[in-house]
């Protein structure tokens, strides 16, 4: 009697190709996991509650406003520092920047009142107009009202402290369109791109007054407010579906990481060319993380760090957590999810061996949904392990340009 022995056939996975992976201080990038940026805490106590103002991106630091309504700035030399502006109260304001002679004017609008901050004194008036949003362009101040999101208001060409009505000076047009109440608006390509509750729409304001004018007007799934900014040539901002760019009159979804794993996203923000997404709640971590898209390599990772604020200074980018702040910057070990394998099949198989060509200090776990196994990556390791599904996760602090998991699978 001949024992009859199952058939068998020999399939291989490349654990960098697949779809699900989940890089934590690190991207994928032209099939190689490279180190990338992490959180360092910095062990400082921060202020809590901070929550930033739109668009809050000036060289000069940084601008926070908190839950009790007080204004805050951090200085371009120490982000971990902050200085309360004369207790200012705001509730929920916005600023713009303007040029005068060699100083920079930031304008914080708060609803009937503006406060313009110079050279670390401040000055405030009444404001003829309140604002929900802003911004310069061409020396006047376009703003949607407070209480009207689609009445579109201007300044004259004196700037900010230029209101009275004319035929060259301050104005408004109510703007009948779809999507909703604007809360936030940019200058970009030359015109004005507002974005609503449930649209975009992009404005003409060349000339006179009397030929401002809508051009697009783009119907989109619901916004999340505070989500957007400029970065490159885009505005990028979340809504429900995932992570979206504006740019050249069009609307493109982003697939990757943010689309599939952010939740309820806070704030949003640019820095040095990257789009950082603050205070979402990642479905796969289920705790809130700090999402990061470099837009000129296309690559997504999480920065691990419980972060409701982000500010920079003069050596990295800073995030705010409750009891901690972090330095954002490339050190420390990384965490890679490659997600799932099942070779194709639903039956038992046999993992015979992983090859990996990479730096040291990198340790690949498998799991098996029963136990973990732990090697030290690097050559060709034998692993003579079975189940169904397996599941990989890539820990360390080195380069990895091949990785690649072999197993008998039954036929």
């Amino acid at each position: 009697m001949s024992l009859k022995y199952p058939k068998c056939a020999y399939a291989q996975v490349d654990l960098l190709a697949g779809k699900d992976q989940f890089p934590i201080g690190c991207v994928l990038k032209d099939g190689k996991i490279l180190r990338a940026f992490n959180a360092v805490d910095t062990f400082r106590t921060p202020i809590t509650n901070l929550m930033s103002l739109r668009c809050s991106r000036f060289a000069s630091g940084g601008l926070a406003y908190t839950s009790d309504e007080k204004v805050y700035r951090t200085s371009y030399l120490d982000a971990t520092v902050f200085t309360e502006i004369k207790s200012l109260s705001a509730y929920d304001p916005f600023f713009i920047e303007q040029k005068t002679g060699d100083d920079t004017d930031l304008v914080l609008f708060m609803d009937s009142d503006y406060v313009c901050l110079r050279n670390g004194g401040y000055f405030s008036s009444p404001l003829s107009a309140e604002l929900r949003c802003g911004v310069l362009r061409c020396g006047r101040v376009f703003g949607f009202d407070s209480y009207n999101g689609q009445l579109l208001k201007w300044s004259g060409e004196g700037s900010y402290k230029d209101w009275e009505p004319g035929i060259s000076g301050a104005g408004q047009a109510y703007l009948d369109c779809l999507g909703g109440e604007v809360w936030s608006v940019f200058d970009f390509e030359d015109e004005l791109v507002a974005l609503q509750d449930n649209g975009i729409i992009r404005i003409s304001v060349a000339g006179n007054p009397e030929n401002f004018r809508i051009i697009d007007n783009f119907s989109m799934p619901t916004l999340f407010r505070n989500t957007a900014a400029v970065v490159g040539k885009g505005i990028y901002f979340c809504a429900e579906g995932g992570l979206y760019c504006y740019r050249g009159g069009k609307v493109n979804k982003i697939g990757g990481l943010i689309s599939e794993d952010a939740q309820y996203p806070d704030v949003a923000l640019c820095h040095l060319g990257k789009y950082y997404v603050v205070g979402a709640t990642s479905a796969t971590l289920s705790r809130r993380a700090v999402y990061m898209y470099d837009t000129v390599e296309n690559t997504f990772q999480i920065v691990n760090a419980d972060a409701y604020y982000l500010a920079a200074d003069n050596r990295s980018l800073l995030g705010y957590a409750a009891n901690a702040i972090y330095r954002i910057q490339p050190t420390g070990k990384y965490s890679f999810g490659c997600g799932k394998f099942d070779f194709g099949s639903s039956s038992r198989k046999l993992l015979t061996s992983l090859e990996a060509d990479c730096d040291e200090d990198v340790e690949v776990s498998i799991s098996n949904g029963r136990f973990t196994r732990t090697v030290a990556a690097g050559g060709k390791t034998r692993l003579n392990m079975r189940g169904v599904n397996f599941s990989v996760t890539v820990k360390g602090s080195g380069e990895v340009r091949s990785l690649k998991l072999n197993a008998e699978v039954r036929k």
